[in-house]
């Protein structure tokens, strides 16, 4: 019998050409970095960003960032913008907008740099402070209901830059006896300090009722935008320090008679605040974690007494430590790389040939053989 013979060439067949994979790794800076138990805006500017915001804070809202054409986020924002502002001189001048958490203008708020004169906001919430040096400079921003604000810009020789600043709105205000021993609580803070235990800035003791403002920041939500300057620690030696994951944050202001009193040389009082419910798993009674307070002329943190964790009576996480003057605090964790991380990039490559269809092999030509008797012709033999 004959048989037919396929080709190898036109067998069927499947290629598989393999896979090829790499890997390597990635390093990513100037993004948003959260730590666990804390949390932190990107810090790339002499920036609450906060980051801060974004507004000022922590990214336009600071920390929100703005956008960053030619700018670092709103919070040491400078935003570069040519302005029919006259500058003079080896200067540059800032417009500084201030708005509240809602976003709002805040007008007739005080803008302060250093020792010249304040000016005031307009019904936009907008001002501008002119000829400036060309070096970082510290925004003090203050308005009737709001804790006390600060930004950080950089005037550009011959332009006007844009600053946009946050500012909280305070929580609660509360009136001692100053002849009392302090014992205050209002909102996630509580506050305990010794009778006869404040002085005016002249060294005055303060015999008249005393009016304690608390302005809290929950550093797990939005509200980290409102907070002062970036979340940078500055050493002693005025050098920088860690970028800081804020855990907890207020402001404690106390005044008499229109000003702003403090505590006499040598007193302390202790301030406790309460963690967020979503990180207070990570600080198990007995933890113990730093304090920092805000300085308006460094435009950043400094470290002060460390503090402990312990469970209230409701349950709840509360961090005490103690101070030795009132302005913005916090209780916060280190970063030792802040916001530069390390990504590992997996790449597969596998490419497959196509299936070839398939094909019908010719039919091979009939094996000559002589007719057969009677039977069909078969293909002569030559």
């Amino acid at each position: 019998m004959s048989r037919r013979v396929q080709p190898a060439f036109l067998r069927r067949r499947a290629l598989v050409l393999g896979a090829c994979v790499a890997m390597f790794g990635l390093a990513s800076c100037g993004g948003t970095k959260t730590d666990t138990g804390g949390t932190t805006t990107e810090s790339d500017t002499p920036t609450n960003g906060d980051d801060t915001l974004a507004d000022t804070g922590t990214t336009a809202d600071t920390g929100t960032s703005t956008d960053t054409s030619s700018a670092t986020d709103t919070q040491s924002g400078t935003d570069a913008i040519t302005s029919d502002i006259p500058v003079t001189g080896q200067t540059g001048n800032v417009t500084v907008t201030v708005r509240n958490a809602a976003g709002l203008p805040v007008s007739k708020a005080t803008l302060k740099i250093g020792a010249n004169p304040p000016i005031v906001t307009g019904v936009n919430g907008e001002a501008t402070l002119k000829d400036l040096p060309n070096s970082p400079q510290v925004v003090i921003v203050s308005a009737n209901g709001y804790a006390e604000a600060a930004g950080t810009v950089l005037p550009i020789v011959g332009k006007t830059v844009d600053l946009w600043v946050k500012v909280a709105s305070v929580d609660a205000l509360v009136v001692l006896d100053p002849g009392q021993a302090v014992a205050a609580s209002a909102a996630s803070v509580a506050v305990s300090a010794p009778a006869a235990a404040f002085t005016y800035p002249d060294g005055t003791p303060v015999t008249t009722p005393i009016q304690l403002a608390v302005t809290t920041i929950d550093p797990t939500t939005s509200e980290l935008a409102t907070a002062p300057g970036p979340l940078k620690e500055v050493k002693a030696d005025g050098s920088a320090g860690s970028a800081l994951a804020a855990i907890a944050m207020a402001d404690l202001t106390f005044t008499a008679g229109g000003q702003k009193v403090q505590l006499k040389a040598g007193e302390k009082a202790n301030v406790s605040f309460t963690v967020p419910a979503s990180l207070a798993s990570a600080y198990p009674d007995g933890t113990t974690i730093d304090s920092y307070w805000f300085d308006p002329v460094a435009g950043a943190w400094r470290k002060g007494a460390s503090g402990t964790a312990m469970k209230d009576a409701t349950g709840k996480v509360a961090v005490t430590f103690a101070a030795e003057h009132f302005t913005w605090w916090m209780v916060a964790k280190p970063i030792a790389s802040p916001g530069c991380f390390n990504v590992t990039v997996t790449l597969a490559l596998i490419v497959i040939a196509p299936v070839l269809p398939a094909t019908r092999s010719p039919r091979s030509p009939p094996r000559c053989a002589p007719a057969a008797a009677g039977g069909r012709p078969r293909r002569p033999c030559p």
